[in-house]
């Protein structure tokens, strides 16, 4: 018979669970910008006011974390990128042209 539970990796996490992986991620952010990326994930946890076996619950290395924080900076990027799309006005200034009809004026020597 087969099971109809999710995997863990796709359950979505219990409300304190997302709390500190929420604190873990900010902490992060402020120790390696303060520290570089040789901060350790003791000095991340103490910043985040958890305890490392928490980090480690949710990040098995440094490496997963900081791979999460560019996932997460990614993510950022394109949220922006869509809101500022869909508030671009069509035919506005900024608009580029379409392809096709795009006009280049040849350089005149002064």
């Amino acid at each position: 018979m087969a099971s109809t539970t999710p995997p863990a990796s796709e359950r979505p996490l219990r409300r304190d669970a997302e709390r500190n992986r929420l604190r873990i991620l900010q902490a992060a952010r402020e120790v390696f910008a303060d520290r570089g990326f040789d901060a350790s994930l003791d000095q991340v946890a103490a910043h985040a006011g958890l305890g490392v076996g928490t980090v480690y619950r949710r990040f098995a290395d440094k490496d997963a974390l900081i791979d999460a924080l560019f996932e997460e900076g990614i993510d950022e990027v394109a949220a922006a990128q869509a809101r500022a799309l869909s508030t671009r006005p069509v035919g506005g200034p900024g608009r580029l042209p379409s392809a096709g009809h795009t006009r280049c004026e040849p350089a005149t020597a002064g």
